[in-house]
């Protein structure tokens, strides 16, 4: 199935590995290092040029979209990822 993450970048559901919420991930410095190390590997794709709400990683490339986090999540909820996806709260 396909992801939509908003502008007109859509991904295969099966490629997502986590999502992030960017307002929690952004103090912590790892989080500020990894994004740095996706963005000098040229693997940091901005969809939009709207401020960012959340992360979504691939084994390719990390997306910034400006969809929250839990909206990609319920859409997640709803079946486009299937049984197996788990969100912790």
């Amino acid at each position: 199935m396909i992801l939509h993450l908003g502008s007109d970048m859509s991904i295969r559901t099966r490629e997502v590995i986590a999502i992030f919420d960017l307002d929690v991930i952004r103090p912590s410095q790892a989080s500020r290092e990894f994004l740095e190390i996706m963005e000098s590997e040229g693997k940091l794709v901005r969809i939009s040029n709207e401020p960012p709400k959340s992360a979504v990683l691939t084994e390719n490339a990390l997306y910034l979209s400006p969809i929250s986090s839990w909206t990609i999540l319920r859409r997640a909820e709803h079946g486009q990822f299937g049984p197996e996806v788990t969100a912790w709260r």
